[in-house]
């Protein structure tokens, strides 16, 4: 579930359909943009705004996605990553953007917390299997 939990309002109950579609040693894999993205703390000194994503119902973190984990009693957490951008800087890019870009990754890089996206991979617990 690649960048999809955030699009949904109750994410509890899209965790809980989607367990139905796993065999009993299935895991589920879900990325999802970090809502401490250094991107945006950058354009809020730059501008005193960040960029909205108005499909997106919510935002997360990992403290936030492991409280919406633990609602779901039948998943554990396997593992979890920082995801890092997918972005190329380049100069076809402005260069305060170029700028931007480049302290944004130098910031995620020694902070992980400011990572643009994270993963979960969730797998089943025994309550669910029996």
């Amino acid at each position: 579930m690649l960048d999809v939990i955030e699009h949904v309002n109750d994410p509890v109950s899209l965790l809980s359909e989607y367990s139905r579609f796993l065999k009993h040693d299935g895991q589920l894999v879900i990325t999802t943009p970090n809502a401490h993205r250094s991107i945006d703390f950058l354009n809020i000194i730059r501008s005193n705004d960040y960029g909205l994503n108005y499909e997106h119902s919510l935002w997360f973190c990992p403290l936030t996605f492991i409280e919406v984990v633990e609602r779901v009693s039948f998943f554990e957490i396997n593992s979890f990553s920082w995801l890092e951008h997918y972005y190329i800087i380049d100069s076809t890019h402005r260069f305060g953007l170029r700028v931007r870009m480049w302290i944004d990754q130098l910031l995620w890089k020694s902070r992980k917390n400011f990572s643009p996206n994270f993963m979960f991979v969730l797998k089943l617990t025994n309550d669910k299997n029996e």
